[in-house]
């Protein structure tokens, strides 16, 4: 989506004359150009791709990986398992490889291209015999297929814009209680990033450094301490707070206990596994269900209302403010259309339309923290409501379906 050119410069070059400051024209394009943005929460890479272990390069054994790619890929998308059940879903699920765009073959160790997204020699390829001792194939699927199929089906939709997942899990191996970290246990490291990844969550563990170490000991994430934890984990920015601790039993078993902190509301539960690594896959795939709960939006074909709407960014103060603000905004979701309308005092006023409802449009910008949320002004209109009544007659103060944030995104 791309704004109008003939509405971007003008305004901003008046915005600054009026603000008495003098820059050449020329300057400016480049200027703008060189901008870019730092959002709080993160764009996950790769939603449309997956790595799959293949037993040989056979045509069947490629069909076997595509489809289950394709699983991986649209419950990434969609944020939940549950979109493997819908029967839109299984029609495509039937031919996956119509949404893939283009796959190579890949040993560990030495990837290794050994095909494009359509095979020479009528499909089969001439080495499908040849085996190796572990390989895969990365397949990449096409997007704006998937997301036009979603879209028609009504199905949800998580955007590639989540809030970061940062992570404090106490482990007990019955020897000692240690914070995972990639000091003190990479393998359990190395698993919260697979499945991270693979359902698609921004994921941060503490660093653990001084600055940690003299923050938080071991006992506040075994006991899971929310409110202290929360306190020391603002300075990795977190979206959502996961506390997670694990016991490694006698009997070969691990438990988990976990609890979730987003939007100030706190979620908790347990798991029982034969292994860590099968464990963190667990935790990890319920953080994800709950969070695609809150965050996914059934994305409409069509604008949903032909109501007039805007948004009114307030506390701009320079070009660059501007940059990072209608990039950021342009990018999200369920915007359909934005067209900067006008720019007044320290404000940048934005034509607006939607792909989905208000209220999920104001939790997907809620999720950078650089945009705080401004109420809708009121006024009060004539006499009270009637005689002897106290009441006050209150009505927008524009007619406008009009939404405010305060941009405090300068540091």
């Amino acid at each position: 989506m791309m704004l109008n050119p003939l509405l971007i410069f003008y305004p901003i070059y008046r915005f600054l004359f009026q603000h008495h400051v003098v820059i050449p024209l020329f300057t400016l394009l480049i200027c703008f150009s060189c901008l870019s943005s730092v959002s709080h929460a993160e764009k996950i890479v790769g939603v449309f791709e997956s790595n799959q272990m293949v037993a040989n390069y056979s045509s069947a054994e490629r069909k076997k990986a595509v489809r289950k790619g394709l699983e991986e890929v649209l419950i990434r998308y969609s944020g939940s398992r549950d979109i493997l059940h819908e029967g839109s879903v299984s029609s495509i699920l039937q031919n996956p490889e119509a949404l893939l765009s283009s796959f190579k073959y890949f040993s560990y160790g030495q990837p290794e291209q050994k095909n494009s997204a359509q095979d020479t020699n009528n499909g089969q390829n001439t080495q499908a015999t040849k085996s190796r001792g572990r390989q895969g194939i990365g397949l990449n699927f096409n997007g704006q297929m998937i997301r036009e199929h979603l879209v028609r089906a009504r199905l949800p939709i998580w955007s590639p814009n989540r809030p970061r997942l940062v992570v404090w899990w106490a482990v007990d191996n019955q020897k000692q209680r240690t914070i995972a970290s990639e000091q003190t246990d990479i393998q359990l490291v190395n698993s919260l990033a697979l499945h991270a990844k693979r359902r698609g969550i921004p994921l941060v563990l503490p660093k653990m450094d001084k600055q940690d170490l003299h923050s938080v000991d071991i006992n506040d994430v075994w006991t899971l301490d929310y409110d202290r934890l929360q306190v020391v984990s603002r300075r990795y920015n977190p979206g959502v707070l996961l506390l997670a601790r694990s016991t490694h039993t006698l009997s070969g078993k691990w438990y988990a206990q976990w609890g979730l902190v987003s939007d100030g509301r706190l979620k908790t539960g347990t798991i029982e596994a034969k292994s860590e690594h099968a464990l963190v896959s667990q935790v990890i795939d319920q953080i994800s269900e709950n969070l695609a709960k809150e965050y996914s939006v059934v994305v409409r074909a069509e604008p949903i209302s032909d109501a007039q709407m805007q948004i009114v960014i307030h506390n701009i103060s320079d070009l660059k403010d501007y940059a990072q603000v209608s990039e950021y905004l342009e990018k999200l979701m369920l915007v359909k259309y934005l067209g900067l309308s006008r720019v007044e005092q320290g404000k940048l006023i934005f034509d607006l339309e939607l792909h989905g409802e208000l209220t999920q449009f104001r939790k997907e910008i809620g999720l950078d923290h650089r945009f705080s949320a401004i109420s809708t002004p009121s006024y009060s209109l004539g006499p009270p409501a009637g005689e002897g009544s106290t009441e006050t007659l209150m009505i927008e103060a524009d007619p406008i379906n009009r939404i405010e944030y305060r941009w405090i995104g300068r540091k």
